[in-house]
């Protein structure tokens, strides 16, 4: 069995920074309220619960790539993946 030393050892190494998730928030809120949305006509929209929509917006939910091509789409924007 091959074990890996602690120092290689990042439980949370596929996280984003927190403050990245905030952000992305943040933008997602701002995109929404330029174009005087909802985030029921959001989530509507985009095939995703309210709530969702919400946890994004504050911050605490990490959204998949999926969900973000969704959103996008609801603002008439592309998303774009780029692996770190």
């Amino acid at each position: 069995m091959q074990v890996l030393s602690s120092r290689f050892y990042r439980p949370n190494a596929m996280k984003p920074p927190v403050r990245a998730v905030r952000d992305l928030g943040h933008t997602i809120k701002r995109l929404r309220l330029e174009r005087e949305m909802t985030q029921q006509e959001v989530a509507d929209a985009s095939g995703l619960d309210i709530r969702y929509i919400g946890s994004i917006e504050r911050g605490p939910r990490n959204p998949t790539f999926g969900a973000l091509q969704g959103i996008a789409s609801v603002f008439g924007i592309t998303c774009r993946h780029s692996p770190t």
